[in-house]
């Protein structure tokens, strides 16, 4: 099911009405009809609290993509709106939920450290979560921050897309997250517009002997030459079989020594 409540005003009304029918497929918990996929787009949504209510009555869902990019977004209310899908339900959370699509992009100038790390406690929460994309563009998340979903999530999760851009974050949060993520096999990092220098910071994935498959996405990071040791010793991971680099806006010339 695609639900797509864009630039609207969702009020009580509406999300009880939903959660009429949402009920009575999860009450079927036998029947081939009930909802497991679930693409919601609460996108500059007014009524989030509603959308909360809402959620709450979802326990039979096994992959939920969640779009509240600039929806008026506060610390608080980001937590509260994982927390919904983690915590919201009698039977702890949406207990099949293992692939999980969240942007939370945008919000306002008070999203940021203490939202990042209450957003990673939720998370850690959800017991069955293997895959998770997680969109955080424009959160002011410090160096802590970052560090703290590495403790959460790094030894459960199988496939991680984690993005930043104009965060907090320097080479040395990002080496200590690395550092934690010891069950994903695949992962695409996006830090853009960052302060990545004179260390990159993901030396520490070189040592992931699970580690399949890598996109870096690091646009804009001041990435000179002398940073270019550390992708040199990743690109020889063993186990590495994908290996993706996205460098533009930062000034490096010595890409040849990459493919040698």
């Amino acid at each position: 099911l695609t639900l797509d409540l864009h630039n609207t005003s969702f009020d009580n009304q509406a999300a009880l009405e939903l959660v009429g029918n949402w009920k009575q497929a999860g009450n079927a918990r036998h029947s081939q009809q009930r909802l497991d996929n679930l693409t919601l787009n609460v996108n500059s949504c007014r009524g989030m609290h509603s959308i909360t209510d809402m959620m709450n009555s979802i326990i039979v869902l096994e992959t939920l993509e969640l779009n509240a990019s600039d929806g008026h977004l506060t610390d608080e209310r980001a937590v509260q709106l994982v927390e919904t899908f983690s915590l919201g339900v009698p039977e702890g959370g949406i207990p099949n939920l293992h692939t999980l699509d969240l942007d939370l992009s945008g919000g306002n100038n008070s999203v940021g450290e203490t939202g990042a790390v209450g957003v990673a406690l939720a998370l850690e929460k959800i017991p069955r979560l293997e895959h998770l994309a997680l969109n955080l563009r424009g959160w002011k998340v410090h160096n802590s921050g970052l560090e703290e979903f590495g403790i959460r999530l790094g030894s459960k999760l199988q496939t991680l897309k984690l993005r930043l851009a104009h965060s907090k974050v320097t080479g040395t949060g990002l080496r200590n997250f690395c550092t934690r993520i010891d069950t994903v096999k695949h992962l695409h990092l996006g830090v853009q517009y960052d302060q990545l220098q004179p260390s990159i910071g993901v030396g520490g994935l070189c040592d992931k002997p699970g580690l399949m498959g890598l996109t870096l996405e690091l646009h804009n990071n001041n990435i000179s030459d002398t940073g270019m040791e550390e992708l040199r010793y990743l690109a020889k991971t063993p186990s590495l079989q994908h290996l993706k680099l996205d460098l533009q806006g930062n000034c490096v010339t010595d890409v040849q020594s990459l493919l040698q």
